[in-house]
């Protein structure tokens, strides 16, 4: 399932993240429009653009609908004039065609199973789409430049919200997950609630050549040391950080010499045992690393702290719902094409 799609259809329900997620690959691609559309960069009623390039149970997938769904998985189309690197060109037609059957064998078997749109429910989504033009004609010009007509972007629109309840009630509704399963998951997974030990740190460093002789060494450690009272004379962040600006050899120096909140596998093993004594506030003496010398000043640490339940379940709830949405939509896409009659023309 394609995760990037943002349709009218999705903006116009105000659908929640789960279904957008799940948002259907037929919607209409306008989204906050100008005052009037743009020229239309192929015409959608052109022989070209009508021609079949893949049939499900008969029904046509058109070059246009190939076009738009490509549009939509690779959002910088324009951008290329209208063209797909030549690179990604391979993937993204598979992907796009891929889209296309299972939203046609999803549209047929939501046929099927009697699913339909109330004609009020039509029409309050219709209204949406029109709320987001300045102008019942910027509307209209809008949906005959990109689909034709009116009529024609207003049936997609129908197609769209069916496949969208389709998707709702075959996949949304049936990875909901339990409180009692995200407790359990909760309860049985402890380990990866557990926030680590974070340190601020802000650092001076003077290099030492790579091959370095004796000398270098020795230059480079006369250089930090008469670095360090100066470092402890700074009382505060913007101190130290001036001072890094001005004195410091690593890359931190164009940002005061901050390296903004770390957790311990983010930092060097050369640093991590001289930081377990720091506190907020203090500075290191000069730590020989394996690039040069490093002073440290501890801007602040938290401890190592198991989150709460209530803080996790949000978090829990997304993912579980998440990787159960793709399971069930693999399995939904599986089982509608045995039996169908698929063409890739």
């Amino acid at each position: 399932m394609n995760n990037i799609r943002k349709t009218l259809l999705i903006l116009a329900l105000g659908a929640s993240p789960l279904a957008a997620q799940m948002a259907v690959s037929h919607a209409p691609t306008a989204a906050a429009a100008p005052a009037a559309a743009p020229a239309p960069a192929v015409n959608p009623d052109s022989p070209e653009m009508k021609k079949p390039v893949a049939r499900v149970n008969g029904v046509a997938i058109t070059a246009f609908d190939l076009m738009e769904q490509t549009q939509r998985i690779f959002p910088s189309y324009q951008m290329h004039g209208g063209k797909v690197p030549e690179k990604y060109q391979a993937e993204i037609h598979q992907k796009a065609i891929d889209q296309l059957i299972a939203d046609e064998l999803i549209y047929q078997n939501a046929k099927v199973k009697g699913i339909t749109i109330s004609p009020e429910e039509t029409q309050k989504t219709i209204r949406s789409a029109k709320k987001r033009f300045p102008t019942l004609k910027a509307y209209q010009d809008f949906a005959k430049a990109a689909y034709g007509s009116t009529a024609e972007f207003e049936r997609r629109i129908r197609r769209a919200r069916i496949i969208q309840e389709y998707e709702h009630r075959e996949i949304e509704l049936k990875a909901k997950v339990t409180d009692q399963k995200l407790q359990d998951i909760y309860s049985k997974n402890g380990k990866m609630f557990v926030r680590p030990e974070t340190y601020h740190l802000q650092t001076i460093s003077v290099n030492i050549p790579e091959h370095a002789s004796a000398e270098q060494k020795a230059l480079a450690k006369k250089q930090v040391d008469a670095i360090l009272p100066q470092a402890r004379a700074a009382k505060t962040f913007n101190d130290f950080g001036l001072l890094a600006e001005r004195s410091s050899e690593d890359e931190y120096r164009v940002n005061m010499g901050d390296h903004k909140w770390l957790t311990k596998d983010r930092i060097p093993e050369s640093l991590q045992k001289p930081l377990l004594s720091l506190k907020a506030g203090d500075i290191s003496d000069p730590i020989e690393t394996e690039v040069g010398y490093i002073i440290v000043r501890m801007d602040g640490r938290t401890p190592e702290k198991k989150m709460d339940y209530t803080e996790v379940k949000p978090y829990i709830r997304q993912q579980m719902e998440q990787m159960q949405s793709k399971q069930l939509w693999q399995a939904l896409t599986e089982r509608l094409k045995k039996g169908a009659r698929i063409e890739i023309l």
